[in-house]
């Protein structure tokens, strides 16, 4: 007996067909400038022959509902992450929008993914923040080309071509490894994660400079950068730690490297902050409730969503202008350090 089911045919399938990218069906299908006239035609014809109709779900949404921006996180369970989402969330209300937002779950695959899945539903332009595994940036970069608005977050690339929202990830470290050294500290670890990323590659800058100016000798096996994993972060500690020289003091790059670093401490008998003095990132709410609470860099997460947002409803109004902004962070001295 014959199936009788229709199939819903995507963008993603006409996209495939025609050898071209979804970006480019999507703009040619809703009638937006960025292809020219041929390849709309192509794209128009083709969906006719595969019999397309646009997803009834995006259509609902399009217009009982407010205008779309789709938001992607690389971990929507972090505090860090949570607090940015909720005040990209009342901006976008607060102007009429609303948003969708999809995790990557820090997976390079599961980006490419929710790009695509967030053009099917037609959103007004996109929000992202890196994940840690991204190998390329050709799926932003044909987002760009094809007109879609995109504004970057914490983690960011090609600043050239991307208006973008960061803390001040340098100077936060130089003054997190200057509080250090202040306080005795002579041989300072930093605990990062993949130096592709800018908030690594920026705060290990800061480290470095701090040292040099206080004529520190550097050390390489005190530069440790990995994932930004909780049992990579254990690992790693343990290593620091049992080296023929180990730290006195150690930078982490962000609070699940800190408190990785923290339940490695402890587990070799060591006292924080007599024996090693510790300071996180991001400050997570945790901070306040581990034992011994932890000195942290604050960062203004409200300030940082609502500015990235604002960034990317310029752009959905026409403003081509690229922009970086940078929110101060603050150190928040805890019981860690001395």
């Amino acid at each position: 007996m014959a199936n009788d089911k229709k199939k819903y045919i995507s963008q993603q399938e006409i996209a495939k067909e025609l050898g071209i990218s979804v970006p480019s069906v999507c703009r040619a299908l809703k009638g937006l400038p960025g292809v020219s006239d041929a390849l709309r035609k192509r794209v128009q014809e083709m969906a006719k022959k595969m019999n397309y109709h646009p997803n009834p779900f995006a259509i609902s949404l399009r217009f009982d509902s407010p205008h779309i921006i789709g938001v992607i996180v690389p971990d929507i369970a972090t505090h860090f992450f949570s607090s940015i989402l909720k005040s990209i969330e009342k901006c976008a209300q607060e102007h009429g929008y609303f948003s969708i937002i999809i995790s990557s779950d820090e997976k390079f695959e599961n980006e490419k993914t929710a790009i695509q899945n967030m053009l099917n539903l037609h959103v007004d332009g996109i929000i992202a923040c890196v994940s840690q595994s991204t190998k390329s940036y050709d799926h932003f970069v044909e987002l760009k080309e094809s007109g879609i608005p995109v504004v970057l977050y914490d983690r960011v690339c090609l600043p050239e071509k991307f208006s973008t929202v960061t803390s001040n990830d340098s100077r936060s470290a130089y003054r997190a490894t200057k509080y250090l050294i202040e306080k005795g500290a002579k041989r300072i670890a930093f605990l990062g994660g993949s130096n592709k990323l800018n908030i690594v590659s920026q705060r290990k800058h800061g480290y470095l400079n701090a040292l040099k100016e206080n004529k520190i000798a550097i050390d390489t096996q005190l530069v440790i950068c990995h994932e930004m994993e909780y049992n990579t972060g254990i690992i790693d500690t343990l290593a620091l730690l049992d080296s023929p020289n180990p730290p006195d003091a150690i930078l982490a790059v962000n609070d699940i490297l800190a408190f990785s670093a923290m339940e490695a401490i402890k587990s070799r008998n060591l006292r924080i902050p007599d024996d090693i003095q510790l300071i996180g990132y991001t400050d997570e709410v945790h901070a306040k409730f581990v034992e011994p609470k932890l000195t942290a860099i604050r960062h203004n997460t409200t300030l940082m969503g609502t500015r990235a947002c604002e960034l990317l409803l310029q752009q959905i109004e026409g403003n081509e202008d690229i922009e970086h902004e940078v929110v101060n962070s603050n150190l928040e001295i805890r019981n860690s350090t001395r």
